[in-house]
């Protein structure tokens, strides 16, 4: 469309606009309203693409810790378990299950570390005449309790020594002489069970007259 007065070419109001960038004051002198109406240029749609969701981070794996529980030499009842091994050494088997006394061996105390007094069960119908007394001490072992020492003894204790990270036990066998006679008996861990390290025979002192040999050298071991 020519504008007479001006002799240009005018364009439509829409598309003036657009060209100018101008989206605000319109001149009068400007606007045709014969001039068709211009639809404003389509607008080109990029489709946005599809991201897969970013997946979970894979939890870390997980190590199940092997504990002295779930271990098949864990003894979850000593006492059962004591009764069971005499019952099959005995001459009588319920004798061997009357009367068992189990203890908290708090003269023994910890001997492994774990910050737990270790169990002594005594078979009190089979000890001798002498005192002694078939005993079977179990390792707490971080709470997997397992057989470490079955002896026939009156007395055991610990030792200030240590063999594989426990405490050594010494033990006495009575012998007669009022208990003056018998067994000593040193007992270290081999990372197991306890075995026999060294053994001393004390006799009775003075007790030649009731047919004891004549003692030379008394050893420290022995008491009295």
């Amino acid at each position: 469309m020519l504008d007479r007065r001006r002799g240009v070419k005018r364009l439509p109001l829409a598309v003036a606009l657009a060209v100018s960038g101008c989206a605000g004051h319109l001149d009068a002198d400007d606007y045709d309203p014969d001039a068709p109406a211009v639809a404003p240029p389509p607008v080109a749609v990029v489709p946005t693409q599809a991201h897969a969701p970013t997946p979970a981070p894979s939890p870390e794996p997980t190590t199940t810790k092997s504990t002295p529980e779930a271990a098949s030499t864990c003894i979850a009842d000593v006492v059962a378990d004591a009764q069971s091994a005499w019952a099959s050494e005995a001459e009588h088997p319920d004798d061997a299950r009357a009367t068992i006394e189990a203890e908290l061996s708090d003269g023994l105390g910890d001997l492994d570390g774990d910050g737990r007094p270790e169990i002594v069960v005594v078979n009190e119908p089979m000890c001798g005449v002498t005192g002694n007394c078939p005993m079977r001490m179990y390792l707490s072992a971080d709470g997997c309790s397992a057989l470490a020492l079955d002896t026939f003894a009156a007395y055991v204790w610990p030792a200030q020594t240590r063999s594989h990270g426990a405490r050594t036990i010494e033990s006495w066998a009575k012998d007669g002489c009022a208990g003056m006679a018998g067994g000593w008996a040193s007992h270290r861990f081999d990372g197991n069970r306890y075995v026999v390290a060294q053994t001393v025979s004390c006799g009775c002192p003075d007790g030649e007259a009731f047919g004891w040999p004549k003692e030379t050298a008394r050893a420290p071991q022995c008491p009295g």
